[in-house]
Formats: C-alpha cells, structure tokens, sequence
C-alpha cells in the first residue's frame, strides 16, 4: 500500500521487517511528501518492484531468514536502474563495502536518532538517482539520433572551404580554431611584431 505523493519528493520502499521502525519512517518519509511503501519480507518487496516503479529501495541487512544484500540482488535484477540503500543497526566499513558491492548507494544507520536527518538523507539518494536517470536519458536519446542518421544514410552538411590568403592577420592576441573544407582543425595564430599568418595543424 502506498502512502504519500510521489509528484513530490519521490517513491520511496520500506523493507523491513520490524513494524514500529518501517511505519515510523514511512510516517516522516510521507510527511516529507515522499509517496512510501512498506514491505515486511523479500516477497513482498519483489512483488512491489515488479509492480510498481519506485525512486529508492530501503532494504534492512537482516530480515529474519533473509540477507539484504542478497534482496538487492534480485531487486536489481527486476529493475536494474532502482537505487537501493541499506537500513543497519552495525554500520561499519566492511558492511558498508558489501553495500556498495551489490549496487547499494549508501546506508541508513538505525534506531534513527534525528528523522529529519534521515529525510536529507533520502532526499540526497533520490537525487543522485535523479541525476543518473537524466544522464542515461541523454545518452540514449542521443543514442537514438546517431542511430537514425546512420540507418538513413545521412550526414551532417559539409563545412563551406575558406579562402585563407583574404583573410586578414588578426590582432596580436587573438587565438582561433578554423575547421578546413576536409574536417581537420588548424590552428592559426598571430605572431606578435611579425606580419606573418602563420598556421599549422592542431593535432
């Protein structure tokens, strides 16, 4: 069941498997505008993902008979793009490498001390994951374009040639790139005190 906006901080699941700590959080997270679901094991965790798109996965490291970083595994296998965090109660570094091995984008440390600095938290992760969405948007839609003009034959305009010898000598300061009628850059340049227009390629 899904609690909150998502229009507004994001979708956000709760996997754990104690009742007061996942209906605490998902309380502040959906105060905070995040539209929250709770899950209680990997079943019902999986059967969410495969439903449902979420922002964030919460996942506790211990849920009774499960591994969390095992649920991860199979979270990511439905929806490999799905940020996935760690809910533990002994965060040390070697729990936090494993974390990170598995695809996890950090962790959160519990009992929550300060549910407001767990709300930043998600907030953070939420928009990492945001960013990385919009760069793996870019690519592919430019992905998209490159694709299209190869499989239409077509090809961005040839460059016009120019003329160097009417060209003026620039001031004595001034640097530019030309790009030749082949496509190449050359690299021209005055030369302070000289009258030359000297020029050579840039690679």
């Amino acid at each position: 069941m899904r609690s909150g906006d998502s229009t507004l901080g994001g979708a956000v699941l709760i996997v754990d498997d104690e009742p007061t700590l996942r209906h605490v959080l998902a309380r502040s997270l959906s105060d905070a505008g995040f539209a929250v679901t709770e899950a209680a094991d990997a079943d019902q965790a999986t059967r969410a993902v495969t439903d449902d798109r979420f922002d964030l996965a919460l996942v506790d490291k211990n849920l009774g008979e499960t591994n969390g970083l095992d649920l991860i595994r199979q979270i990511k296998q439905i929806r490999s793009d799905l940020s996935c965090a760690i809910i533990t109660a002994y965060p040390t570094i070697e729990s936090c490498m494993e974390a990170l091995d598995v695809g996890a984008v950090g962790y959160l440390a519990k009992p929550f001390d300060d549910l407001k600095d767990v709300v930043l938290q998600v907030t953070g992760f939420i928009e990492e994951h945001r960013r990385r969405r919009a760069m793996r948007q870019a690519v592919q839609d430019r992905f998209r374009v490159v694709t299209k003009n190869v499989a239409a034959k077509t090809a961005p305009p040839p460059v016009p040639a120019i003329d160097l010898s009417k060209l003026s000598p620039p001031p004595a300061d001034m640097a530019y790139i030309i790009v030749n009628e082949a496509g190449a850059s050359v690299y021209s340049t005055s030369v302070l005190g000289k009258e030359e227009f000297p020029q050579h390629d840039a690679t």
